[in-house]
């Protein structure tokens, strides 16, 4: 099915099958690491870079009361970057 669709809808499958990879031991990584590629073919769409917002979200640190690194990359992928 990879070899019928556009550029843009394969990379969409990469991004889901790192996220599901049976044999990765990174599964969370690989998905972000997708999600990137993707975003930096088509910084345009939209729907990656929420995509990829919500995949970073690692919440706050209990301790500091300040949101983790991840997170705050969150909020700037869904800003446009």
């Amino acid at each position: 099915m990879r070899d019928k669709v556009t550029p843009r809808e394969r990379l969409y499958i990469e991004t889901e099958f790192a996220r599901r990879n049976p044999e990765s031991k990174s599964q969370r990584s690989d998905h972000i690491a997708a999600l990137r590629k993707l975003i930096a073919a088509y910084p345009e769409d939209l729907e990656a870079r929420s995509i990829l917002g919500l995949a970073l979200l690692d919440g706050y640190d209990p301790v500091a009361k300040q949101p983790r690194t991840n997170t705050t990359e969150a909020f700037g992928s869904s800003k446009g970057w």
